[in-house]
This record gives C-alpha cells, sequence and structure tokens, in this order.
C-alpha cells in the first residue's frame, strides 16, 4: 500500500508549496498553460499562508478527521483560484493545458492499476474541498472564508456539507472499540471514508447518500488476528437513533459481501468488525 501510494503521488503531484521552508516547487522547465495553473494553484497557497499561516503539523498525524478538514479547506481555495485563472486563459490555452495534463496522465498507465480508494481520497481536498470553499463564500462572504483558517473544519462531514461547519455541528465523541489483540491503530473513519466504503457495495447512491449525511461520529481500531489477517473494528453513531439504524442497514448490506461481522443493539452506538 505504501509503494501504490508513492506510485500515486509520484504522477499526481505537479507542484507544492511547502509552508514551513517557504519554498514553492513545480515541476517544469517552461511555462506552458498547464504549468501557470500548476502556478497560481501553488501562489495561492503561498498567499494563503502568508495571512493565516498553513504550517501546522500538529495536524499531520491525528486520530481524527482535523487533518483532512484543514487540508479541504486549504486546497479547495487553491482549487478555486485556479481554476478562476483558468477561466482567464484564451480557448486555445485551455485545450493546450487539459492536452498537457491528460499526456501526463497517459505517461503512466500505472495509476489505473491502483485501487480506487487512494485515487478518491487524493481527489477528496481539491474537489469536495472547492465546492466547500465556495459555500462559505455564498452564505458569509470572503469574511467566512478568512474566519475558517482561524477555526477549521474538523471533519470530513463538515467538507462535504458545509453548513454543518457554519452551524457548528461537530462529531458525536465515540470511545474506540477493544482490539481482539494488539491494537496497531486508532482513529476515525468519518463520513468520506464510510462513503467510499459504502460504494463499494450498495446498488443506490441515494443510500449511501441518506445513510452518510446521518453520520454523528465513530472511532476505529485495528490489529493483525493469529491468522495474519488485517482486522478493523469501528463503533459508529448517527446523529439521532433513526440515522444509526439507517448507518446500520448500509454497513449491514455492505458486511455481507465483506465477511462484516455486526453488533447493533437497537439503540446507541453500533459496532461492526471485519479482517481481511
Amino acid at each position: 500500500l505504501v509503494k501504490e501510494e508513492e506510485s500515486l503521488l509520484s504522477v499526481a503531484v505537479a507542484g507544492f508549496d511547502d509552508p514551513e521552508t517557504k519554498r514553492l516547487v513545480v515541476r517544469a522547465t517552461t511555462t506552458t498553460p498547464f504549468v501557470r495553473e500548476v502556478i497560481a494553484h501553488e501562489l495561492t497557497h503561498a498567499l494563503d499562508d502568508q495571512w493565516f499561516d498553513l504550517n501546522r503539523p500538529q495536524l499531520d498525524n491525528t486520530d481524527d478527521e482535523s487533518g483532512f478538514g484543514f487540508s479541504g479547506l486549504v486546497e479547495g481555495n487553491a482549487r478555486r483560484i485556479e481554476e478562476a485563472y483558468v477561466a482567464s486563459m484564451t480557448p486555445a490555452e485551455q485545450v493546450q493545458a487539459t492536452t498537457e495534463q491528460a499526456e501526463l496522465i497517459a505517461q503512466h498507465p500505472e495509476i489505473f492499476d491502483l485501487p480506487p480508494i487512494l485515487l478518491a481520497l487524493a481527489q477528496a481536498p481539491y474537489d469536495e474541498g472547492s465546492l466547500f470553499v465556495q459555500e462559505l463564500l455564498d452564505s458569509g462572504g470572503q469574511a467566512q472564508l478568512d474566519s475558517a483558517f482561524a477555526m477549521p473544519p474538523i471533519t470530513s462531514e463538515q467538507i462535504l456539507d458545509a453548513a454543518r461547519y457554519v452551524n457548528g455541528e461537530g462529531p458525536v465523541a465515540v470511545p474506540a472499540p477493544a482490539a481482539d489483540g494488539t491494537a496497531s491503530n486508532v482513529g476515525t473513519l468519518g463520513a468520506l471514508v464510510l462513503r467510499e466504503v459504502l460504494f463499494d457495495s450498495l446498488p443506490s447512491g441515494a443510500q449511501v447518500d441518506r445513510a452518510i449525511t446521518g453520520w454523528g461520529g465513530d472511532s476505529y481500531v485495528t490489529w493483525i488476528d493469529g491468522a495474519g489477517r488485517s482486522c478493523l473494528r469501528d463503533t459508529i453513531v448517527g446523529d439521532t437513533t433513526g440515522d444509526t439504524n439507517e448507518l446500520v442497514q448500509a454497513i449491514t448490506e455492505w458486511g455481507a459481501d465483506h465477511n462484516a461481522v455486526i453488533d447493533a443493539p437497537g439503540e446507541g452506538p453500533a459496532t461492526f468488525t471485519v479482517c481481511g
């Protein structure tokens, strides 16, 4: 998995701005339309860093989703400006930028053999983040967007639904379940990961959306069992009892394809366990 992640990053990263060293790096030798598009994105990071300090190492290895929430805000804002810059190009330059990007991807067909979940999670801060940023601007203008850099979103649910961020709806605290062995990791799956997981088996996107809309909070633990399998146990709760039941129903249908064991008491948090 680590090698696959490295392979993805080697192709997907066309540039970056390092808020710690203050270096802006772009993979290019000439300033073509696509390269200028990348530079516009990275210069937005540099400007945001000057105003809001994007160097926040405390978010790098958290057990919650605060790191993703901040990435969604930062990358979403840079994507917004990048798209505005592309819109200012001539039609010919826009075509050239799109062609350059397609040619870059075509040089690395191995990217299409990577697990789809890696591609989805790599793109989420940009795709979902830009929608989140636009919703903030639409509802509260630049002042609201600026204030988000001081108090960033802390869950993927807030990124997926900006109204939850604006209304201050944070996650429900859920105690981490116990592992059947030596715990190797604890954390939060969150609304985004659960959405991608459920899409793997459920036939209806509407059912997935209904289930994820009711996500309240979750907490997982992982371990290696006696057979050498990777195991995950997640305790999850919805915003209401009805929301929890919808989540349980969706996870139960997914679990039928993945030999998951569901423990749902009928009210309160439910737990599912899966090894593979």
